[in-house]
């Protein structure tokens, strides 16, 4: 049989129960009762109050009919007469009933009763049977229950205890309130923690200056309190949270956010310096990365806060330093040491003309090799910028000063010292008649090194040789010379060499004449000379041939060089 079996409905409920043992009131008025009105009989004080209550009731059909059993029984408990949810339930299965359908069960023997089960007067219990709709109404339950929590008070009134558990219950409330279940941001709404809630501060900090320095390492140190008279010694307990971290780790932690009542100067995160005694805060205190741009306001470092050498490169990191950074003037050749700028730390293009003063880069600034083509622009050194001897013979590497780098005239005897210009910086073909053309003082007599070869109008030796001949024979002597001829058009030129056994002769049996017709232009020009002959000897010993060198009538003289002569004596007889 089930629940919803209208057999099992009850009548309107009395207007109490003696106890929670009693019996579910039917349609027949002659069902028998349980002796003294359904009381549960209360079991003789021990010890300790026992914690369960004992339940009775009959159970019957809609005629009055005891129902078989055994029955499985729900039984809860309520705070209200109707809805809402059971405070305690607990099911007992396999409960026999007599042949007059009444049961008998021990309430709590299954599932013992909550801390809140009797706290409160209005309480309703209600009883399902097998499984089916809850019978109505519900039962109110009378005083003697309380009992339970009477053994509890020792005498005294509930209202001298706070309820079980409310310890934990305040922890986690005040745990809850830290952790927003108002639904503030830290440092807002029940998240605050005033400053005036804080306990244990040394007596130098709570006035506002910090003059204990280093602060106190031992609260007994602490004036005006007994070791054990700090408060924040009693919530050691409460602070080793369950999560195992130790004070000031983990959940174990107050967030500054959380601290409200700061006074402002800290707040601002700005302590003004009439907080601090000289010299509280130094670099001892200060780590590494501890003060940020965040903490200083603009203006707040300026050249007095600097000690000379207390800013080293050391303390600048690299690229932290740019053109904004340093205003104009702001560095000068004084704030700079020598070596400390080099080539690898100034950017392409970072320095111009304009940046430059003039007379601020001298040739003592600028080492061997560090201007080179590549760094000069066409144009970018003039005249004006060249003092005289600026430029010498050794800033100048063979073959860097073209024709293409010497502008008409550039070059004009003033610019050239005597025996500047010899003939190996005259290359083939340099002079012609272009550089001739109004320079009738050129003259290889000027010139270093043609000056030795330079031949005259009358006969001159250029050069020798001389054998010791054995005996009797010949000498056969060749001579071979470039020669540098500079020719004026309408005038042949013209130059002899001769071979003699006499210093400066010009013999016409031994000579060859070199010329150049007067038709041909002014110019340089290169020829080859050769000459040839053979002299008779008839004794032994040394013998000595020159050769001898006489220009035409031509005003310039000629020139020769790579001048060579050979001689081989060859004997009568072989």
């Amino acid at each position: 049989m089930t629940a919803a079996d209208p057999a099992l409905a009850a009548p309107p409920e009395p207007d109490s129960l003696s106890g929670p043992a009693s019996t579910i009131p039917t349609a027949d008025p002659r069902a028998p009762r349980l002796p003294g009105d359904l009381t549960p009989t209360a079991p003789q004080a021990e010890a300790a109050t026992p914690l369960t209550v004992l339940y009775q009731g009959r159970l019957t059909d809609g005629v009055g009919t005891a129902i078989p059993g055994p029955v499985t029984l729900t039984v809860a408990l309520y705070a209200t007469a109707a809805a809402g949810s059971p405070l305690w339930t607990e099911t007992h299965p396999n409960v026999p009933l007599t042949t007059e359908g009444i049961y008998s069960i021990l309430l709590g023997s299954l599932t013992p009763f909550p801390v809140n089960a009797w706290t409160d007067p209005d309480r309703w219990i209600g009883t399902t049977v097998n499984g089916g709709d809850e019978l109505a109404p519900r039962l109110r339950v009378a005083s003697v229950p309380f009992a339970i929590e009477a053994n509890r008070l020792n005498g005294k009134r509930s209202t001298d205890f706070d309820p079980a558990g409310a310890a934990d219950i305040a922890a986690a409330g005040v745990s809850a309130q830290l952790k927003g279940n108002d639904a503030s941001p830290p440092n807002q709404g029940s998240n605050q923690v005033h400053w005036n809630n804080l306990y244990g501060m040394p007596d130098g900090f709570t006035d506002g200056t910090d003059d204990l320095g280093a602060g106190v390492t031992d609260h007994g140190a602490l004036t005006g309190l007994a070791d054990n008279d700090h408060p924040q010694y009693l919530l050691v307990a409460a602070a080793a949270t369950s999560d195992g971290n130790s004070p000031n780790l983990g959940s174990n932690r107050l967030h500054w956010d959380n601290l409200g009542g700061v006074p402002m100067p800290l707040v601002n995160e700005i302590i003004p310096p009439e907080w601090l005694a000289p010299g509280v805060i130094d670099s001892i205190r200060i780590g590494d990365g501890q003060v940020l741009a965040r903490h200083l306001a603009p203006g707040t470092i300026g050249a007095m806060q600097i000690a000379p050498g207390s800013i080293t490169t050391q303390e600048v990191a690299d690229a932290s330093l740019t053109g904004d950074d340093v205003a104009n003037s702001t560095l000068s050749g004084d704030d700079i040491l020598n070596g400390t700028i080099t080539g690898s730390d100034v950017q392409d293009a970072t320095l111009s003309g304009a940046d430059i003063l003039n007379g601020s880069l001298t040739g003592g600034d600028i080492a061997a090799g560090a201007v080179s083509n590549a760094h000069l622009q066409e144009g970018s050194v003039t005249e004006s910028k060249l003092f005289d001897e600026t430029v010498t013979a050794a800033k100048l590497a063979p073959g860097s000063v073209t024709a293409e780098k010497l502008a008409p005239g550039s070059v004009s005897g003033a610019a050239l010292q005597p025996a500047s210009v010899t003939g190996n910086h005259v290359v083939d073909g340099s002079l012609h008649d272009s550089a001739m053309i109004d320079s009738p003082g050129l003259d290889f007599d000027a010139i270093e090194g043609f000056a030795d070869s330079v031949v005259s109008n009358t006969g001159q030796t250029i050069t020798s040789v001389t054998l010791d001949v054995p005996g009797p024979g010949w000498i056969q002597v060749s001579g071979t010379a470039q020669v540098y001829l500079l020719h004026d058009a309408g005038q042949a030129s013209r130059l002899t060499l001769a071979l003699s056994r006499i210093a400066d002769d010009v013999a016409d049996a031994t000579s060859s004449l070199v010329g150049l017709p007067g038709a041909l232009p002014s110019e340089l020009y290169t020829l080859s000379a050769n000459v040839q002959a053979v002299f008779p000897v008839s004794t032994a010993g040394p013998v000595t041939v020159y050769l001898t060198a006489k220009k035409g009538v031509q005003p310039r003289p000629p020139s020769l060089h790579n001048v060579q002569l050979t001689a081989t004596f060859l004997p009568r007889r072989y």
